[in-house]
């Protein structure tokens, strides 16, 4: 696997030291690529993870970074998008539901919001993915991956 965040420097150097403690082995299989997530360039990864991103942005916003990625894996039919983002539902612990709450008063953009797993889809789709599937992790998430290329291409 060759995968490659696109995210800022401090991000990168934070990334590459989680994943090195974590697995030696995954470790060596990752690239790294500081950059904008708005503006990514061709890396020939075999998979694209955004996780805990698009949470921050709203819809058009979110349409232009999918785009952004469609348009990176376009050389690689193989490629993939894992879209990972917390769950929107009453299972979250108290806790997690309030500082969840504040993200967007804090870090994002108006408009942004928590979505389920059908509109992060839908939202997956619109941007020009096929959306191969969609589900809920045990770990407070949801998850849609995808294929660049709609359907009807």
């Amino acid at each position: 696997m060759n995968a490659g965040p696109e995210s800022a420097p401090g991000d990168v150097v934070s990334a590459r030291a989680d994943f090195d403690r974590a697995d030696a082995d995954l470790a060596d299989r990752l690239e790294y690529v500081a950059g904008d997530l708005f503006a990514m360039r061709p890396v020939g990864a075999d998979l694209y993870v955004l996780k805990n991103v698009l949470r921050n942005w709203g819809d058009e916003a979110c349409r232009r970074l999918l785009g952004s990625v469609a348009s990176a894996m376009a050389r690689d039919e193989a490629a993939r998008l894992v879209v990972v983002d917390t769950r929107l539902d009453a299972d979250l612990p108290p806790l997690h539901r309030a500082l969840d709450g504040l993200v967007p008063f804090v870090i994002s953009e108006p408009g942004a919001r928590l979505r389920g797993p059908d509109a992060l889809g839908a939202l997956v789709e619109e941007a020009g993915f096929t959306v191969a599937r969609t589900g809920r992790l045990a770990a407070e998430h949801v998850f849609v991956e995808a294929r660049a290329g709609s359907r009807e291409a």
